[in-house]
């Protein structure tokens, strides 16, 4: 039995990276903000926490119940919902603090836990997504704040543009972060990881202005 995730990279079809994780993974949920994957380990019932800019479990915590197999995020991404299907549970993480908050009765082999899609974000709302990541790198250690001030002063410039209505300077803005990206990961100051984490971000917004 292969007690692993595989990682594909979009852009080329290939496994990037392969994840021990706990015996017998059966289902996997990525937080909003794309910096947690949350895996199911049905024999032992467990959730392997996965930080995705490394590839790496930084947590294994009880699902607290057996036989754990459909895990899905909030929303908000302050929880995870597991369907632990042999114990007729669905059992709620949260995700700050990776302890049990609730155990809902959901009837027979509950398999899978989905939630609403959430709903369409502007180009703005993007940007300050991309804002919130780069402030949980530096809040993580992961980037230096005067390595960060650049990529947001970029990203301040870009919402500076979509607000007075000039599109392609707001694009012109992004792809100058992309730029101070590449270079933060050539120089070592961000993995690849974590570099193609922003930059798919920022393609995401450049696609939805037509860029």
């Amino acid at each position: 039995m292969l007690n692993t995730v595989t990682v594909i990279d979009t852009a080329t079809n290939t496994v990037s990276a392969t994840i021990p994780v706990g015996t017998a993974p059966a289902g996997v949920a990525v937080s909003p903000n794309g910096a947690r994957a949350y895996v199911a380990n049905s024999f032992d019932s467990t959730l392997s926490v996965i930080d995705t800019s490394t590839n790496t479990v930084i947590a294994t915590v009880p699902s607290g119940a057996f036989d754990p197999s459909g895990v899905s995020v909030t929303p908000d991404g302050t929880s995870v919902y597991v369907a632990n299907f042999s114990s007729g549970l669905v059992t709620v993480i949260d995700t700050a603090t990776n302890a049990l908050t609730a155990t809902i009765s959901a009837g027979l082999y509950p398999v899978v836990v989905a939630f609403p899609p959430p709903q369409s974000q502007t180009p703005a709302d993007q940007v300050q997504a991309l804002i919130d990541a780069i402030d949980a790198l530096i809040a993580g250690g992961d980037l230096a704040q005067n390595k960060a001030a650049p990529l947001l002063n970029k990203l301040d410039q870009v919402l500076a543009k979509l607000d007075a209505g000039q599109t392609a300077a707001a694009c012109n803005q992004l792809g100058a972060f992309i730029n101070q990206v590449n270079a933060y990961v050539a120089n070592g100051s961000l993995t690849a990881a974590e570099g193609q984490s922003l930059i798919g971000a920022v393609n995401a917004i450049r696609s939805q202005l037509g860029c």
